[in-house]
């Protein structure tokens, strides 16, 4: 089992390489997010131990930037947050950002070892996963008559047209047009049709309800929502052109 350790910190990049290495893991090291999202585009690991605060990109930062790259792989990678925070939350914002699991620093030895042995048994040498997004290129031009060239003409007008109606959706909300939120999710869903994006229609469909009961709190966090879905799709789309 193949690690990458990003952490910035001296003492713990010593603790953790000494107990990696007293394990038996084969193991790099990353001093910052940006080595390490280069180390991870250039070598074939098996688990990240990721620092949240680290200097030029944040642990938060790489994490995303890896699962938007991994979009267009259908690969996951897991990645173990450690991070001496004990703010209330900071579970939820490792998940909101693809971290796998969590454990607080200092380190205790067992807890990693136990994640790590976990991760090695049940999900090495790497854990695949499909997209989310059910359409390669040739299954989107299946759709429109078998048209390679159409399908990416779809893509491209999708592309141009999703941050105009992002926009849409944000001033609806500002005005609280709960009318025109429910004519843009709506009309979203018919598009999404094309790319077998699911869950991405089921956002759009939340959207709509909350616009129907015209609940400003939980509408905003459905458009948030939708809005995090919507650039995922962006990016595995973009790598399908």
């Amino acid at each position: 089992m193949k690690i990458l350790l990003a952490e910035d910190n001296l003492v713990n990049q010593k603790v953790a390489m000494g107990l990696l290495d007293r394990w038996g893991y084969e193991a790099d090291l990353a001093p910052n997010g940006l080595e390490a999202l280069n180390l991870w585009r250039s070598h074939d690991y098996d688990l990240i131990l990721m620092d949240l605060q680290m200097p030029k990109m944040s642990g938060f930062e790489c994490a995303r930037a890896i699962r938007l790259e991994e979009l267009a792989k259908g690969s996951h990678i897991p990645i173990v947050a450690l991070t001496a925070h004990a703010m209330r939350g900071d579970r939820e914002r490792c998940l909101n950002a693809g971290m796998d699991a969590y454990v607080p620093k200092p380190i205790n030895p067992e807890e990693l070892k136990q994640i790590l042995e976990e991760f090695h048994v049940h999900k090495s040498p790497r854990l695949v996963k499909q997209t989310k997004f059910a359409y390669s290129l040739a299954e989107i031009a299946s759709h429109l008559g078998g048209d390679l060239d159409l399908a990416k003409d779809v893509i491209r007008v999708f592309l141009k047209e999703y941050p105009k109606e992002l926009s849409k959706f944000q001033q609806s909300y500002e005005k609280k047009d709960f009318e025109q939120i429910k004519q843009l999710a709506f009309r979203l869903k018919g598009g999404l049709v094309y790319f077998g994006a699911e869950e991405i229609q089921a956002s759009a469909a939340l959207v709509e309800t909350k616009a129907k009961e015209a609940n400003l709190e939980e509408l905003k966090a459905a458009l948030k929502e939708l809005q995090s879905h919507l650039e995922e799709l962006g990016a595995y789309l973009r790598s399908l052109q």
